[in-house]
């Protein structure tokens, strides 16, 4: 809402991308105000940023500053936003659904809800295909996350071991070796979700 940046329409995606390294950064209050920017900032549609992505951050980031109620309240409202894409016919927009709710379900310690978003994003790319399986690694990840969050560590370090390897496959090797340190130091805390 800035008069200086009235005719660009890319202002929101700036304030959501800008929010994201915030709160990677810890700086909370940046955070929160740059992601309250990006959902007044106009429509998201075709600017390159997910009004459901920006929910779940404003609820991660509600957590981090221990306002539960809050944060369950962006969760849910994420939630929503993901399930209307849940049903595309478009598989990167179901894919994109998947994940996104099912990151949602994992902050929220609904690990049931989560294993069941990611399973169906791993049955969405089979069989796997290089290259052309969208979100595949990133849903074994997640898999290996949820169940080390569940305390079943060997079955959660068999989902990093497959997503190592399909990360490494598809020349992703910062998110291979953020998991092969993730294995060696046996900490989750550093994962990007």
């Amino acid at each position: 809402n800035d008069p200086e940046f009235k005719d660009y329409s890319g202002t929101g995606r700036c304030y959501a991308g800008r929010a994201k390294i915030y709160y990677i950064l810890g700086r909370y209050d940046k955070a929160m105000a740059d992601s309250k920017k990006a959902l007044t900032s106009g429509s998201a549609e075709g600017h390159g940023y997910n009004v459901a992505e920006v929910h779940r951050y404003l609820g991660k980031i509600y957590f981090k500053t221990g306002k539960r109620e809050e944060a369950e309240k962006e969760f849910k409202q994420a939630i929503k936003l993901y399930a209307g894409k849940t049903g595309s016919k478009i598989k990167r927009l179901a894919i994109s659904g998947y994940t996104g709710r099912g990151l949602c379900y994992l902050d929220l310690k609904e690990y049931d809800r989560a294993i069941s978003d990611f399973e169906k994003i791993i049955e969405l790319n089979t069989p796997y295909k290089q290259g052309k399986s969208r979100g595949y690694a990133e849903a074994q990840k997640n898999l290996g996350l949820v169940y080390w969050k569940m305390g079943k560590i060997e079955k959660g370090n068999e989902y990093f071991e497959n997503a190592i390897k399909l990360f490494e496959k598809e020349g992703k090797k910062y998110s291979a070796k953020e998991l092969r340190e993730t294995l060696k130091t046996g900490d989750i805390s550093g994962l990007l979700t």
